[in-house]
This record gives C-alpha cells, structure tokens and sequence, in this order.
C-alpha cells in the first residue's frame, strides 16, 4: 500500500528564494521521519496481538530516503503473515521446522488450542543429534494443513497506516505551517 501526501501551492513556496526550499524540505522531513516511526509503532502493537514470544514485532523497520518513508518487516514470513497462505501454496519445511523448535510446540511448552506459552523456550538448549522424530511429524503435518487450507491474513502493516491517517495528516500540517512561519520570520 501507498500513502502519498501533496502539498498544494509548494511550487509557489519554492520560488521564494532560498529560505522557503529549505524550510520547507526540513520541516517535510521531519513529518516524514515522525509519520514513519508513529506507523511502525502501531504495526508493532498489531503485530504483537497475534505474535506469541516471537521477535516478529521487532522486525518491523523503517528506512527514510528524502521524502519517502519505507516501512516493513525483515522477516522471511512477513508478507504471508500480511496476506495470509492461499490452498495449495508451497510452504517451506524449514521455517515451519524452525517455528515448532523455537515455540516447543511437541514439548508441551506452547498450546496451539489456548495459544498460551508455558515457558520460555531458550535456543541455547542442546539437544541429541538436533533431530526429535515427533517435530519433524508435526512440522510435515502442519505443512500439509497449510498446502490443503492455507492461512488466514493478520494484516499489521496497513491497518496501522489507516489507525494512524490522521495523526500523519496533522504531522504535515504542522510541518507546513512550521514552513511558512520560518518563510515569514526570514522575509
């Protein structure tokens, strides 16, 4: 999803000289960094609701480039978690693997019914020949579920952005006010 927001009359702003650019390209940035981290703050708060002891939420990250903020997650399974698995969609072993050890799931420690964490699970643990036969059943089963059923989307990203609209429309008005009163002290 994009958000774009215009300013009209800026070409105006920007034949002013010298000031009314560079009031107005900092003040945007400012808006435009804020804007960011007040989105990646409520995906995080999303993304937290339905992530169980995982560093998921923490993946979210964003990047400003001039007047462009980029906001997602570095996690391989983010864009599935955001739209959901459709039937029959290839799933990799690995990551489900990986997902059982991590939540210990066949130990006893998570209850997917509950979604309740008994303990924490420490990746530090050694374990005999890394290889438990039941994780590897239940990460095969859990795959086939997800080839015949797919996942359901838990949208974290766009929904933040729409919660956050108006906070980053207010962000820009200030910003462009902030503008002009610098335009105005400089003429």
């Amino acid at each position: 999803m994009r958000m774009d927001v215009k300013i009209e009359g800026l070409d105006r702003v920007r034949r002013m000289g010298t000031t009314g650019p560079r009031a107005m390209d900092s003040e945007a940035r400012k808006a435009v960094r804020n804007s960011a981290a007040i989105v990646r703050s409520a995906a995080i708060g999303k993304a937290r609701k339905f992530s169980i002891g995982g560093r998921f939420p923490q993946s979210i990250r964003y990047q400003v480039r001039g007047l462009t903020a980029v906001i997602g997650s570095l996690a391989p399974t983010a864009l599935s978690i955001e739209q959901g698995r459709k039937p029959g969609e290839v799933v990799k072993f690995g990551l489900i693997l990986r997902w059982i050890k991590a939540r210990g799931i066949v130990r006893g420690l998570f209850n997917v019914q509950t979604r309740a964490l008994s303990r924490k699970v420490t990746t530090n643990r050694r374990r005999i020949g890394d290889v438990n036969p039941e994780e590897l059943k239940e990460a095969a089963r859990i795959v086939a579920l997800i080839r015949t059923r797919g996942t359901q989307p838990r949208a974290f990203l766009i929904p933040a952005l729409n919660d956050q609209r108006d906070k980053i429309e207010r962000l820009f008005k200030e910003a462009v006010h902030n503008a002009i009163s610098k335009i105005a002290k400089a003429a």
